[in-house]
């Protein structure tokens, strides 16, 4: 008996037992549900494009597929933590690189080379003002480690003197 009551509720009051909801605490007598991902068009996040998980990376309470990118450096793509269906990623986000060719292995800031500028941003991450994270880092670790520090600072000044150059070569 408890069951049957259990499955017969309504806790939005819409007339739709909640077994059958696809709105559960919010009225949608209708049970309009426009992109087909079993949330209803009243309490999805996205209503318009499919998206069952109703994912938000960013927590500004509008679902990933409807998020629109973030793109700081004005390149056209988009920043880390977008998904690939809302937007491409981009490969530097610090700089603006809209051709999104590869980035050499120790070109930290993405300008195009190895340079002084990039042996600093090691140096500021060594000593962890700020600490390098994400692609920068990735692209830091010239000797291919798993870690930046002073090798790798010397091996961008070796780059830069043109005595040898970061392995791999290029990353994508």
């Amino acid at each position: 008996m408890l069951k049957l009551f259990e499955f017969a509720s309504d806790a939005d009051g819409d007339g739709v037992i909640d077994g059958k909801d696809n709105c559960l605490y919010e009225v949608n007598v209708d049970q309009e549900d426009g992109d087909g991902d079993s949330t209803g068009d009243v309490c999805d996040n996205c209503p318009h494009f499919y998206n069952p998980d109703q994912d938000d990376s960013d927590g500004d309470t509008i679902g990933d597929a409807c998020d629109a990118c973030t793109d700081t450096d004005g390149d056209g793509y988009g920043d880390p933590g977008y998904p690939s269906s809302t937007c491409d990623g981009d490969n530097c986000p610090i700089v603006s690189n809209p051709d999104q060719a590869p980035v050499d292995r120790g070109d930290v800031d993405c300008r195009g080379g190895i340079d002084v500028l990039d042996v600093l941003a090691v140096a500021r991450h060594i000593v962890s003002s700020p600490p390098l994270a994400g692609e920068p880092f990735h692209r830091a670790d010239c000797n291919d480690d798993g870690h930046v520090d002073i090798l790798d600072a010397l091996g961008m000044i070796n780059v830069i003197l043109g005595l040898s150059h970061c392995e791999p070569t290029t990353l994508h």
